[in-house]
């Protein structure tokens, strides 16, 4: 069995709360992206302009702030860390 967890709001800010989870529960995270026939997620660009680490966002003295992100593979997937970096680094100047 497996369980998705998810924040229930902001603490003490219920109009950034409604704002982010809809009424059917739906988060809307400021991420765009698609499902390809196999059902594959790709996340292509942000519709929000900051992206946030716990409320704040993550400084750096060159950019000004850097985005993370994590790849989780499915089980029956081969692929590796080094294809993952290598696609990135080919998409990201």
């Amino acid at each position: 069995m497996q369980f998705l967890n998810l924040f229930s709001g902001y603490f003490n800010k219920p109009e950034a709360t409604k704002l982010t989870i809809d009424k059917q529960g739906w988060v809307h995270t400021g991420d765009l992206g698609y499902f390809d026939e196999e059902g594959q997620l790709y996340v292509v660009d942000r519709i929000k302009e900051l992206i946030k680490y716990k409320g704040f966002q993550l400084p750096d003295t060159e950019a000004g702030e850097v985005p993370v992100a994590y790849v989780v593979r499915s089980p029956n997937s081969s692929l590796t860390e080094q294809e993952v970096q290598n696609f990135i680094a080919s998409q990201v100047r």
